[in-house]
């Protein structure tokens, strides 16, 4: 798995885990060295099914089009005046409206 991928399946696994012991007591947090020590596998068995599931989800995603993408940062336009200002520009605006492209089509839930 890639780094990005590895923190989805991270992010999903913690929020899973967090919402079924929303509410309890005396219940080990994610981070909390002693969920291990107290729940030997718990955290293993979030990881299976957070990677079950973005895999799952991906897979359904991928299927119909769409794709993962890391949205690059707006570049800003130079001032002053002359050829290499002028062609920086342009660049800056064909790469801003892409972004904006790839920004206006994302999916979210």
């Amino acid at each position: 798995m890639t780094p990005l991928s590895e923190r989805m399946v991270e992010a999903a696994a913690r929020a899973a885990y967090e919402r079924s012991n929303k509410g309890l007591k005396n219940v080990w947090g994610w981070e909390d060295h002693g969920l291990d020590d107290e729940h030997p596998g718990t955290r293993e068995r979030y990881l299976a099914i957070a990677r079950a599931a973005l895999t799952a989800a991906l897979a359904v995603a991928e299927e119909a089009g769409a794709g993962l993408f890391v949205v690059p940062e707006e570049r800003r336009f130079l001032s002053g005046e002359g050829e290499h200002v002028d062609s920086a520009n342009a660049g800056a605006a064909g790469h801003n409206t892409c972004r904006a492209a790839i920004l206006a089509g994302r999916v979210t839930l």
